[in-house]
């Protein structure tokens, strides 16, 4: 008798064990699909909305006989202004047109190239490389909840990032004795043999000179975060981020506890001493 208690215990925990796998696996991959399709919808409704007047998606508009002055305010309506099946070829002409007249902020679809940036090659000579939306997803991703849009000059001035480009590494010095994250300006910066400045280069008109000197000096993600707000003048993407940058705040006050108490108490002694 009790080893077919035994044996029914085991099968039920067994069964439970693979059901809470499967449940688990489930859900990870319906919030992948989720994620991408929620990125994915977003991204294409802000590259198209700041790219509207491109003469790609002009033409688009004389072919599905949409009103040359409508107002696009969703993804469906920017959905009319293409042809259910796009091919590449559909467009190529607007790419060599883009490319020849350095029009590197025109954008054009999802899917397929949908930018050219401009970036130096080890000859110096001037290069084209295309940016692919699955190329933003992954920034995108990142900064969501700190920005909720995506820059459309994010990748002028540095080549098409791969999607790993801007997570933190872990770097360990030879000896061993220091073990540091290096931050996604570092690492784009190591990686495209370019320097945090040249990287930067886009945002030097409007970024004020003090934030651009801590960026170069620290090169911190939260930083480089910062200056994508201040291109965006969106409510939501302001107070996302002042409540972001308290938490930074609170965080470095946590850290840096201990030694505050002791400067605290240092000044107290020498004041009341």
């Amino acid at each position: 008798m009790w080893l077919w208690t035994w044996f029914l215990n085991t099968c039920l925990s067994i069964y439970r064990y693979f059901l809470i796998k499967y449940k688990g696996h489930k859900f990870d991959h319906e919030a992948k699909i989720s994620i991408e399709q929620k990125t994915n919808r977003q991204t294409l409704f802000n590259i198209l909305k700041q790219n509207h007047n491109t003469k790609f998606l002009i033409d688009q508009r004389k072919k599905s006989q949409i009103d040359q002055n409508e107002n696009i305010d969703s993804v469906e309506k920017f959905k009319k202004l293409f042809p259910k099946f796009t091919e590449y070829s559909d467009y190529k002409s607007y790419v060599d047109e883009i490319r020849n007249d350095g029009h590197t902020k025109d954008i054009l679809s999802v899917g397929f190239p949908i930018a050219l940036t401009n970036t130096s090659g080890t000859s110096g000579d001037p290069k084209n490389y295309p940016v692919y939306s699955l190329d933003i997803n992954e920034p995108y991703n990142i900064a969501y909840m700190m920005t909720k849009t995506v820059p459309s000059n994010l990748f002028n001035g540095c080549k098409c990032v791969s999607l790993n480009s801007l997570s933190y590494e872990t770097y360990t010095t030879k000896d061993k004795l220091k073990t540091y994250d290096v931050s996604a300006i570092t690492t784009i910066a190591a990686r495209e043999k370019q320097n945090v400045e040249t990287i930067l280069k886009f945002n030097q008109d409007i970024v004020p000179s003090i934030i651009f000197y801590e960026i170069k000096q620290q090169n911190d993600m939260f930083l480089f975060i910062l200056i994508w707000t201040l291109q965006c003048k969106d409510l939501e993407v302001l107070s996302s981020t002042f409540v972001m940058a308290l938490i930074h705040f609170l965080t470095f006050m946590e850290e840096k506890f201990d030694f505050i108490c002791k400067h605290i108490e240092l000044v107290r002694s020498k004041r009341f001493g």
